[in-house]
């Protein structure tokens, strides 16, 4: 029973896969604060966007880009045209694919504690 009980504490509404809960796991169980999930944002124009994880205060996201944003020009244009949009107006994205997720964790732990120290 304890241990469903920290899983149960762990459960957050509205994720949208498994890696990105797994990435979300990895940060908290790293020490970090939990990221919020799906935050949207607005650009200037009124269009939304939402980030996987989001430190909002430190406009600090991270995506993870599983294999639907590889072999499709179209979503990469998407994709690049979004992270402009959004770099403008200030935020810091770190993408992270099932590579990095899950044979170098520790790589991504380590860039989202740099990103985080540096804003």
């Amino acid at each position: 029973m304890p241990k469903a009980r920290t899983a149960l504490g762990l459960c957050i509404e509205g994720t949208d896969s498994i890696p990105e809960t797994d990435l979300r796991l990895l940060l908290v169980e790293a020490g970090l604060p939990a990221p919020k999930v799906n935050l949207m944002v607005m650009d200037l124009s009124g269009q939304w966007y939402f980030f996987d994880l989001a430190y909002e205060q430190y406009k600090l996201a991270i995506e993870y880009d599983g294999a639907y944003h590889v072999g499709d020009r179209n979503q990469m244009f998407r994709d690049a045209a979004r992270r402009r949009t959004l770099e403008d107006l200030g935020w810091r994205i770190i993408t992270v694919t099932s590579a990095d997720l899950y044979r170098r964790p520790s790589s991504v732990i380590q860039s989202v504690c740099k990103a985080l120290l540096s804003r």
